[in-house]
């Protein structure tokens, strides 16, 4: 099968890897795939699409090297514990790391990617490792959900107006960069049972009253949710059509409704109509 260019299996059970791939493949879609790594002499030049949810894969040997390649989905991969340099996937549009327990690394090279539209790592109870910072003009899509073991928000180093979603929820960050303003174009913004965060201050305005102006003008929600060391809180929700905020306990947090201040208690939810 030299010349193949499309390889799915659904249920077919295999004991060990296979020893060849064809180097023609475009479509490689293989869950469950029941080797530690790829063929050695797979090279994998022509490969567009590489799906292999809940494989037995431990490393990415030779993936840098997939320069077509649009579609990464590596969902629950349990033994995958680093993601390589990607700098050589220029055309790389989505990467789905979901549910890998044990990814310890993300190298840094993503941080930089500019074709890059969704970055999905929640559920990665053990990733450490990610770029410090972002300069990613294409993405849209960031989620980092449950990542309990990843304590810094990225510094962001550009303007990145596609940006729209963005979950850090039940991660152990502390706080936010300065230069969160560069999100110009995100629209939901979830720091949910970040217990960690002590405070929210964007220091180019002073307070983190001015959060949601200029910076943050298409905003529409977000979610504070047991982010019970947070010592400062939005006043100013005009441009919010949901707010959460539960468990966020502080006796200077206050809820601006309708021009004036109110105390919190342990659950405050309001919503624009």
């Amino acid at each position: 099968m030299t010349r193949l260019k499309m390889f799915i299996n659904r249920n077919a059970c295999f004991s060990e890897k296979p020893n060849f791939l064809s180097n023609e493949l475009r479509l490689l879609d293989w869950s469950n795939y029941p080797g530690e790594s790829l063929p050695s002499n797979f090279c994998g030049k022509n490969l567009v699409v590489l799906t292999m949810p809940r494989s037995q894969l431990k490393e990415l040997e030779g993936v840098q090297n997939f320069q077509n390649m649009t579609i990464m989905n590596l969902v629950g991969c349990e033994f995958l514990r680093k993601i390589p340099n990607v700098s050589r996937i220029p055309n790389l549009e989505e990467l789905d790391l979901h549910g890998c327990k044990n990814l310890v690394e993300i190298h840094h090279s993503i941080g930089f990617h500019d074709k890059l539209v969704s970055l999905k790592l929640g559920r990665c109870y053990n990733l450490k490792s990610f770029p410090r910072s972002l300069k990613m003009r294409s993405l849209k899509f960031l989620c980092l959900l449950r990542c309990s073991k990843l304590k810094n928000f990225p510094e962001i180093e550009c303007q990145m107006e596609c940006l729209e979603y963005i979950n850090f929820g039940g991660t152990g960050i502390k706080e936010l960069p300065s230069s969160i303003e560069n999100l110009v174009g995100v629209k939901t913004l979830d720091l949910s049972d970040c217990t960690k965060l002590k405070y929210l201050e964007i220091p180019c305005i002073g307070d983190l009253d001015g959060i949601i102006q200029p910076f943050f003008l298409n905003s529409k929600y977000l979610s504070f949710i047991d982010c019970s060391k947070v010592a400062k809180f939005l006043k100013t929700m005009e441009e919010y059509e949901t707010i959460y905020a539960r468990c966020c306990i502080h006796r200077g947090i206050g809820n601006f409704i309708g021009g004036r201040i109110t105390p919190i208690a342990a659950f405050v939810e309001y919503k624009r109509f």
